[in-house]
């Protein structure tokens, strides 16, 4: 009787063993860690050093013109008054950006001592590749607008 006691309460504790083996992995929020994360790139260096937002504002001259060779394009889907919120919209991305094989990027940008954080697609080399993947998210409901792809941080 008691070796079949035994052998009941280890084939027990090996079944609760096994099972605790498929349980998530504990968050102490109580949130699973197992969600999928948002894929995105920041420019780490503009959290201290903010780009200039003059310089996306007038990039609508930018694409009017062929006159500059060394442009760099983008594509801004979104202007947010704090990091988490430029993350969570790039949470909002995850499907459309691993469907167009193209990571958001966040940065920092000020312009009179107020400072936005912007989510964008992009460095594009050319206008047309631009000008793609805005037709591209216009075909999944995301409204972009182009932009000039900030070169350096504000000295």
């Amino acid at each position: 009787m008691l070796k079949k006691l035994g052998m009941l309460t280890l084939a027990l504790v090996a079944i609760g063993v096994g099972f605790s083996l498929y349980l998530p992995p504990y968050s102490p929020e109580g949130v699973t860690v197992t969600t999928a994360q948002p894929r995105f790139t920041l420019i780490k260096d503009s959290l201290n050093t903010p780009f200039i937002a003059d310089s996306l504002r007038s990039s609508q001259q930018v694409f009017s013109s062929d006159t500059d060779k060394e442009t760099v394009y983008g594509l801004q889907l979104g202007i947010f008054g704090s990091l988490q919120d430029a993350i969570a919209g790039a949470g909002n991305m995850n499907d459309v950006s691993s469907e167009l094989l193209i990571t958001p990027t966040i940065f920092k940008v000020e312009n009179q001592k107020r400072r936005w954080i912007v989510l964008a697609l992009g460095p594009f080399n050319t206008q047309d590749e631009a000008l793609r993947y805005q037709r591209l998210l216009n075909d999944h409901y995301i409204v972009s607008k182009r932009i000039a792809w900030p070169a350096e941080p504000e000295q």
